[in-house]
């Protein structure tokens, strides 16, 4: 037995981890009961308790935990006994916060301090606890504090500050200097909507820190931020998120200030999820422009930064310029509006390696100034994000696909720093709620990120309680509620969001903290419907409605031509459903009763504003078509399904769905049968859709669906960004419906897995690591039209799979273990061609197309000509009409050669 993938709040061996956020998980490859046990520093056990299977993923200990102190623990059962782990809570820090006595720009605080003599040499532990405003980065001695970047990090500095601990024992010396360099960031500077926003939580630099060490006899040694700190001007001459980073190590810098009190107070806390890191390292190769520019191209929009090796003179400069996008060669970055985007240098004529301390970028090229010549092996794509740990492996028989579920990974990378933001490159950078809730089970399925979506949780109660009187505005933090009300689709993260979270990792108690933030979003809902007439449509209040969509005045209209009072009451009932849901596993009865109660009333109330008597649907949109199958809200279901079908087949198969309707447009299809057409989305390759950007070359999920024109021209600058992740959305799908697995319970005890082959795709691959173990499902269609399958279920849990097109409609109840079949399926996947096929689909295969031409040449003109009216039209249709040219024998004809057509 194996005991493994042991952690503390989902990290592995945490320094400083706060005290109420303490929980444990880890993983069996054989399911039974563990006793947990607990060690003091000095290895005496000091708390011990059975803890049951199922609760493995996350469990609490009934234990009272000391502030500073280091614990060890190790789970065991009768066949087997896990590794020692450890981690450590924080110490309070207490010490006074500091500000610079002048108006410096980004000030270095700095204080030097003597061990007692001998200490050094009997050191036990050697701790930093601090935080910095607008960000800090610390050196003792002049070697780096830790690996962090852009501390303390990002949320509404009135709610709380976040201090970090650090390990500094291998830093010290009998002598030493401890400098803590300061600059702008969300707290301070420039930062807000469209980048109007300066100092939103303050106009002064701060500063709070305490240095505790021990040594093994049991003396403590304490220095801590006061008035005898000294302060000065840093290299570091401007910061700003949006514009860059200044830095001159050729300037001599003032060293005579000094500290003084701060004027205001924080809530200063310890951290509590995973900091901002280096994840990834890229190198560029380098490209000369048109216009002589030279230009580092990494080969992946990314976000983090470049740095460099400087082999500077003194008194020379380097300018770096970041762009996600080349036009006509050279270097552009109009679409980053008025975020300059830059890294300044000048050098003091030491080689050294440089990098920026206090911004990110979004960027695949960086343009060059100052050097004569450039090497670009000198040059480091740093790619920073959260430090989670990703959770999926995915492949295919089609690179296509491959490469827009790569792209989503890197937007999802590129868009999680520590907020999960809509971009990371142009004056914005915000953390928008839609995009987060349209992203949330894609993203959980990509990376283990409870800890994260924790917090920004924990942000979006603030907002709600504090500026928005039960609300939830469009973007979390709302920077002091310059965010409007978020309305639906936006502000309905507030429920959406804890339970498609708890869904994800089957945590109760995670559910049950923000079950407060869900019941009074909810309130808000039902007080607007009062307010409207009670009618349970709601009519009034803003909201964005279906974003974006194709179907508005114009293609490149902001707002979709679904109605926005349908879309407020459909997302009422839906977060009505989704609070009565929680009150059940929750054990809330009368909120469960309540609830329950209003959700089918709401639901009465949609059909017979929206529904004819004789159950035709009033609406005609693809998003209305989403909506009403996806909640559930309708008297028909199957007549519903045939009006979505006839909606798509006018839209030739492709979206117009926006915001709103776009995330859910594949998973309703395959959970409807009809995956014919989600396959036809899917793959499309015009605008609007997924594989349009794959095939221009994309790395990352546009904003829009043309954010860049068939020539690679940039469509706009107004809202165009290259790395916008909500859109990678569609990979839920790709998980569960396409490779075939998705959570039959909350958090992956028991799965469904009912793969989708399709002629299109020959195979595919997926392999999970969920929080009860790791699941695997592989498929493919084999060379002789055979079905083979290999499934892989964690021990302990449970699995029913629904083998696709099996001749005995075959439902296994799978338990732990392999599972393998190879067999002949019902539809023959390798030659999908006859008369039943849509034109517009035997138009997209060389052969077939030929055959059409060959047989057909009259209708085959006829079609492909201007007219596109026919296109979405079975092939047989052709016969029912005269000028055609083509009579039931030359389908039937043209059908046998089709047959034999083997893809």
């Amino acid at each position: 037995m194996k005991i493994y993938d042991l952690k503390v709040s989902k990290m592995k061996n945490p320094l400083g981890i706060r005290i109420e956020d303490i929980f444990f998980s880890c993983k069996t490859d054989k399911s039974t009961d563990l006793e947990f046990s607990l060690f003091s520093e000095e290895m005496t056990e000091v708390h011990s308790e059975k803890i049951s299977r199922n609760n493995l993923a996350a469990f609490r200990v009934g234990y009272s935990w000391s502030s500073g102190t280091k614990y060890f623990w190790l789970l065991r059962s009768d066949e087997a006994e896990s590794e020692m782990q450890h981690f450590e809570t924080p110490a309070v820090l207490d010490a006074p916060v500091i500000r610079a006595a002048g108006n410096i720009s980004c000030p270095v605080f700095s204080k030097t301090f003597h061990l007692p003599a001998g200490f050094r040499d009997e050191l036990k532990s050697a701790r930093l606890y601090i935080s910095g405003l607008g960000l800090y980065r610390a050196f003792i001695n002049g070697r780096r504090v830790g690996n962090d970047y852009l501390s303390p990090f990002y949320n509404d500095y009135d709610a709380y500050v976040r201090y970090q601990t650090y390990d500094i024992a291998g830093l010290l010396e009998e002598t030493n200097t401890v400098e803590v360099f300061t600059g702008d960031g969300w707290f301070k500077g420039r930062f807000g909507i469209d980048g109007h926003g300066a100092d939103t939580w303050g106009d002064s630099y701060y500063l709070s820190a305490l240095l505790r060490i021990h040594d093994i006899n049991g003396s403590v040694f304490e220095t801590a931020t006061d008035e005898t700190w000294k302060t000065a001007e840093s290299v570091i001459k401007q910061t700003s998120i949006y514009d860059g980073e200044f830095r001159d190590d050729s300037a001599p810098c003032s060293d005579n200030g000094v500290s003084i009190s701060a004027d205001r107070k924080f809530n200063l806390i310890p951290d509590f999820t995973h900091p901002v890191r280096k994840m990834r390292e890229l190198k560029p190769t380098l490209y000369t422009s048109p216009e002589g520019e030279l230009i580092l191209d990494f080969g992946q929009n990314m976000v983090g930064f470049c740095g460099f090796y400087s082999r500077l003179k003194k008194g020379e400069e380097i300018l770096l310029q970041y762009g996600e996008v080349l036009q006509n060669g050279c270097f552009y970055r109009d679409n980053l509006r008025s975020a300059k985007a830059e890294y300044r240098y000048i050098s003091d004529g030491t080689q050294k390696q440089v990098e920026p301390w206090f911004t990110f970028y979004g960027f695949r090229y960086v343009k060059v100034t100052g050097p004569a010549t450039v090497n670009p092996d000198d040059f480091t794509g740093v790619v920073l994000y959260s430090e989670l740990d990703q959770t999926i492996e995915f492949d295919s028989g089609s690179p296509k696909l491959n490469r827009l579920v790569e792209n989503t990974l890197w937007s999802q990378r590129g868009n999680f720093l520590d907020v999960p933001t809509d971009c990371p490159q142009r004056d914005e950078r915000l953390g928008w709620t839609a995009d987060t809730q349209v992203f949330v089970n894609t993203g959980c399925y990509n990376m283990d990120c409870y800890n994260f979506y924790r917090k920004y949780m924990r942000d979006l109660r603030y907002e709600q309680e504090t500026y928005y009187n039960g609300d939830i505005p469009m973007y979390a933090p709302s920077l002091k509620k310059s965010a409007g009300d978020g309305g639906a689709v936006w502000a309905d993260a507030g429920v959406i969001i804890p339970w498609n979270v708890y869904y994800a990792y089957g945590d109760k108690v995670l559910l049950s903290e923000n079950y407060p933030m869900m019941k009074d979003y909810v309130q808000t809902l039902i007080v607007r419907d009062a307010a409207d007439g009670g009618t349970h449509i709601i009519r009034s209040g803003f909201t964005f409605g279906d974003w974006l969509a194709q179907d508005g005045i114009s293609e490149q209209s902001m707002i979709g031509g679904t109605e926005d009072v349908f879309i407020k009451t459909a997302y009422y009932f839906h977060a009505v459903s989704l609070i009565s849901k929680a009150a059940e596993v929750l054990s809330e009865k009368e909120d469960y009763c309540e609830y329950s109660l209003l959700a089918e009333k709401i639901k009465t109330s949609l059909i017979n504003e929206y529904f004819t008597p004789s159950g035709r649907f009033a609406l005609d949109t693809q998003t209305s078509f989403i909506l009403v199958l996806k909640f559930g809200l309708y008297p028909d279901r199957e007549r519903v399904l045939k009006a979505f079908r006839e909606r798509l087949r006018k839209d030739l198969f492709k979206m117009k769905s926006g915001f709103t309707g776009t995330p859910m447009m594949l998973p309703v299809l395959f959970e409807n049968g009809m995956d014919e057409e989600a396959y036809r989305i899917l793959f499309n390759e015009e605008i609007p859709g997924w594989m349009y950007a794959v095939n221009l070359g994309a790395t990352t999920i546009w904003e829009r669906w043309n954010s860049l024109l068939p020539d690679g021209t940039i469509s706009g600058i107004h809202m165009n960004s290259l790395n916008h992740y909500a859109y990678g959305s569609v990979c839920e799908a790709v998980y569960a419906h396409i490779a075939g697995l998705q959570p039959a319970e909350p958090g992956w005890g028991s799965v469904i897995i009912a793969p989708k082959p399709n002629h299109r795709l020959k195979s595919a691959s997926i392999r999970f690591n969920s929080p009860k173990g790791v699941y695997s499902v592989e498929w493919a269609i084999t060379s002789d039209g055979d079905i083979q399958a290999s499934v892989e279920i964690p021990s302990g849990c449970f699995g029913e799979l629904i083998l696709p097109a099996h001749p005995e409609e075959k439902k296994i109840q799978a338990a732990e273990g392999r599972h393998q079949f190879k067999y002949r399926p019902e539809i023959d996947y390798l030659h999908p061609y006859n008369t039943n096929s849509l034109i517009l689909d035997i138009l997209k295969n060389t052969d077939a197309e030929a055959v059409f031409r060959e047989e057909l040449p009259r209708a085959f003109a006829i079609v492909t000509g201007e007219n596109r009216d026919f296109l979405p039209n079975p092939l047989f249709s052709l016969a029912f009409i005269e000028m055609f040219g083509a009579g039931f024998e030359d389908i039937e004809r043209t059908g046998r050669r089709l047959e034999q057509i083997s893809v």
